[in-house]
């Protein structure tokens, strides 16, 4: 599966020079409909002095927009070749909509991988911010070799209350890649964290965002 952003350009909004104003996403799901035409699904966080998000929050869906192919080198790595024979753990570490891109790359996985083991640390502020919990959460029902870690920093009760970094530690070894997705105060952090416990360059793959 090759997930990275896709760059929407919006007809119904124009830029100073009268032009559709554009942004880059992740992409959750695409459903193909008919040559050129297909149905997207996103998970955006809303930012009220942005432009797109206060007008996409006030839309009746499903409206039209235009998308470029996808761009960007944050894809999931090729798990059917002997490159990467010796990966036995690939982990996935996220905070708020960074887990997006990881939901078609753990499909993948779960569905052509089952002897990888897969772990997602999924980082929130509370309870309330969960994405895809449902979603998620069956999967831990339904694959053996899926570990599900939501964290959450503002929640006390929670089972795994703090932050992410202090979870997924033990779970690195020299046998694993790592994807990061995120705030990007947590993916330096988490880079940080990652030389230190020994991995090269080779095994840790980051996106980061304000």
């Amino acid at each position: 599966v090759s997930q990275s952003r896709y760059t929407l350009s919006f007809p119904e909004l124009l830029d100073d020079n009268k032009l559709p104003v554009q942004r880059s996403y992740s992409l959750l799901h695409w459903t193909a409909i008919e040559d050129n035409k297909g149905e997207i699904e996103l998970c955006i966080s809303i930012n009220k002095q942005g432009v797109v998000t206060p007008w996409l929050w006030n839309c009746s869906l499903p409206i039209e927009v235009e998308t470029t192919d996808a761009l960007g080198s944050f894809t999931l790595r090729d798990y059917n070749g002997e490159a990467n024979a010796g990966i036995s753990r690939i982990i996935f570490i996220s905070t708020g909509t960074g887990l997006v891109p990881f939901i078609p790359m753990i499909g993948n996985l779960l569905k052509n991988h089952p002897e990888k083991e897969v772990l997602l640390f999924s980082g929130n502020r509370s309870f309330e911010d969960e994405l895809m919990r449902e979603h998620l959460n069956n999967w831990v029902n339904e694959y053996s070799m899926f570990t599900y870690f939501p964290v959450f920093s503002r929640e006390e009760s929670a089972e795994n209350s703090g932050y992410v970094h202090q979870f997924y530690r033990d779970k690195i070894d020299l046998n694993c890649h790592v994807y990061v997705c995120g705030w990007s105060e947590m993916c330096k952090e988490t880079r940080q964290n990652l030389k230190a416990l020994g991995l090269t360059r080779k095994q840790y793959f980051f996106e980061l965002y304000d």
